[in-house]
Protein backbone atom coordinates (compact mmCIF):
# COMPACT_ATOMS: atom_id res chain seq x y z
CA UNK A 1 0.00 0.00 0.00
CA UNK A 2 1.39 3.25 -0.74
CA UNK A 3 1.07 6.11 1.61
CA UNK A 4 -0.39 9.79 0.70
CA UNK A 5 1.56 11.99 -1.42
CA UNK A 6 4.25 13.52 1.05
CA UNK A 7 4.29 10.82 3.75
CA UNK A 8 6.95 9.98 4.93
CA UNK A 9 6.72 6.16 4.35
CA UNK A 10 5.17 3.04 2.33
CA UNK A 11 3.45 0.00 4.14
CA UNK A 12 3.15 -3.42 2.25
CA UNK A 13 2.81 -6.34 3.36
CA UNK A 14 4.73 -9.84 2.19
CA UNK A 15 2.71 -12.05 0.02
CA UNK A 16 2.58 -15.27 2.03
CA UNK A 17 4.68 -14.73 5.00
CA UNK A 18 2.83 -14.80 8.20
CA UNK A 19 2.73 -18.56 9.52
CA UNK A 20 4.74 -19.67 12.16
CA UNK A 21 6.32 -16.30 12.44
CA UNK A 22 7.51 -14.68 15.81
CA UNK A 23 7.90 -11.07 16.57
CA UNK A 24 10.84 -9.42 14.75
CA UNK A 25 12.40 -6.68 13.77
CA UNK A 26 14.94 -7.00 10.94
CA UNK A 27 18.04 -4.27 10.26
CA UNK A 28 16.87 -1.33 7.95
CA UNK A 29 18.29 -1.87 4.52
CA UNK A 30 20.28 -0.21 3.07
CA UNK A 31 22.03 0.83 6.20
CA UNK A 32 24.11 3.43 5.84
CA UNK A 33 20.82 4.83 3.61
CA UNK A 34 20.52 7.92 0.93
CA UNK A 35 17.66 8.46 0.15
CA UNK A 36 15.52 5.96 1.26
CA UNK A 37 15.87 2.46 3.71
CA UNK A 38 13.10 -0.44 4.11
CA UNK A 39 12.41 -1.74 7.77
CA UNK A 40 11.02 -4.78 7.95
CA UNK A 41 8.98 -6.22 10.82
CA UNK A 42 7.02 -9.86 11.32
CA UNK A 43 4.38 -9.84 13.70
CA UNK A 44 2.72 -13.71 14.41
CA UNK A 45 -1.16 -12.24 15.14
CA UNK A 46 -2.61 -9.44 14.17
CA UNK A 47 -2.24 -6.20 16.26
CA UNK A 48 -1.64 -2.44 16.60
CA UNK A 49 1.65 -2.34 15.72
CA UNK A 50 3.24 1.60 15.77
CA UNK A 51 6.59 2.05 13.87
CA UNK A 52 8.73 5.35 15.10
CA UNK A 53 11.73 7.07 13.95
CA UNK A 54 13.88 9.10 16.65
CA UNK A 55 17.10 11.96 16.15
CA UNK A 56 20.02 10.59 18.06
CA UNK A 57 18.35 12.72 21.40
CA UNK A 58 15.88 10.95 21.18
CA UNK A 59 13.35 13.50 19.55
CA UNK A 60 10.53 11.93 17.58
CA UNK A 61 11.10 12.56 14.00
CA UNK A 62 8.54 10.29 12.52
CA UNK A 63 5.13 8.78 12.73
CA UNK A 64 5.61 5.41 10.13
CA UNK A 65 2.59 2.82 11.25
CA UNK A 66 0.08 3.47 13.70
CA UNK A 67 -2.58 0.89 13.06
CA UNK A 68 -3.64 -2.72 13.13
CA UNK A 69 -2.29 -5.00 11.28
CA UNK A 70 -2.44 -8.66 10.09
CA UNK A 71 -0.29 -11.66 10.64
CA UNK A 72 3.36 -11.89 8.91
CA UNK A 73 6.18 -9.80 7.39
CA UNK A 74 5.70 -6.22 6.85
CA UNK A 75 8.03 -3.62 5.13
CA UNK A 76 7.88 0.16 5.91
CA UNK A 77 10.11 2.40 3.55
CA UNK A 78 11.39 5.47 5.06
CA UNK A 79 12.53 8.60 2.85
CA UNK A 80 13.95 10.73 5.79
CA UNK A 81 11.07 13.11 5.59
CA UNK A 82 10.01 14.09 8.70
CA UNK A 83 6.50 14.58 10.43
CA UNK A 84 6.21 17.35 8.77
CA UNK A 85 7.28 16.22 5.41
CA UNK A 86 10.87 17.92 5.02
CA UNK A 87 13.89 16.29 5.02
CA UNK A 88 15.92 15.46 8.20
CA UNK A 89 19.82 16.19 7.89
CA UNK A 90 22.39 13.44 7.72
CA UNK A 91 22.86 11.60 10.99
CA UNK A 92 22.47 8.43 13.55
CA UNK A 93 18.50 7.70 13.44
CA UNK A 94 16.98 4.98 15.89
CA UNK A 95 13.51 3.05 15.25
CA UNK A 96 11.34 1.60 17.50
CA UNK A 97 8.64 -1.08 16.99
CA UNK A 98 5.97 -1.50 19.50
CA UNK A 99 3.69 -4.42 18.93
CA UNK A 100 1.72 -5.28 21.96
CA UNK A 101 3.50 -5.05 25.24
CA UNK A 102 6.82 -5.61 23.58
CA UNK A 103 9.11 -3.48 21.43
CA UNK A 104 12.31 -3.54 19.71
CA UNK A 105 14.37 -0.85 18.16
CA UNK A 106 16.81 -0.51 15.69
CA UNK A 107 19.79 2.17 14.61
CA UNK A 108 20.15 3.61 10.92
CA UNK A 109 22.14 6.23 9.23
CA UNK A 110 21.27 8.90 7.00
CA UNK A 111 24.77 9.84 4.90
CA UNK A 112 24.13 12.54 2.34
Amino acid sequence: NESEAGAPQSVSPVPGAGVGRAFALHPAAPNPFNPSTTIRYEIPVSGRVRLDVFDARGRLVAHLVDEVQGVGEHRVMWRGLDKGGLQVGSGVYFYRLDYGDQSRNGRMVLAK
